[in-house]
C-alpha cells in the first residue's frame, strides 16, 4: 500500500517518520511532535510523545487527539536549567539564520 501525507479524518497519522531509529551503540532516537513536563522539588521530567490519531468532533463528542508516549527523560533541576540555556542558544542561532520559529496551535 502506498504511503501518503494526505490526512483523512478518523485515521492514524501516516508512518512517514519512523518513531525509533536503531543505533549500533544502544542509544535510541525518537521523533516526537508533542511534549509535556512533570516535576517534583528534586527533578524535572519531559515526556515525549507523537500524535497518532485525530478523531473529528461529532454532535455528541468533541474532537480528540490520541498520542503514543515514547519516552520520559528525567533530570536534576540544575541539568534542566543548563538544557534550557543550551536550547535557547541553539534556537537563537537557528532563528538568526532562518527566521523566527512560529509555534502553532491545534484548532
Amino acid at each position: 500500500m502506498t504511503k501518503t501525507a494526505v490526512r483523512q479524518p478518523d485515521q492514524g497519522t501516516p508512518d512517514l517518520v519512523s518513531k525509533t531509529v536503531e543505533s549500533k551503540n544502544g542509544v535510541q532516537r525518537f521523533y516526537s511532535n508533542n511534549i509535556d513536563a512533570l516535576w517534583t522539588p528534586h527533578d524535572v521530567s519531559v515526556k515525549f510523545s507523537v500524535l497518532t490519531t485525530i478523531k473529528e468532533a461529532t454532535d455528541t463528542s468533541p474532537r480528540t487527539h490520541t498520542y503514543d508516549e515514547l519516552a520520559i527523560v528525567t533530570v536534576a533541576w540544575t541539568e534542566a536549567k543548563a538544557l534550557a540555556r543550551m536550547l535557547n542558544d541553539i534556537i537563537g542561532r537557528y532563528e538568526k539564520l532562518n527566521g523566527e520559529i512560529k509555534i502553532g496551535t491545534i484548532p
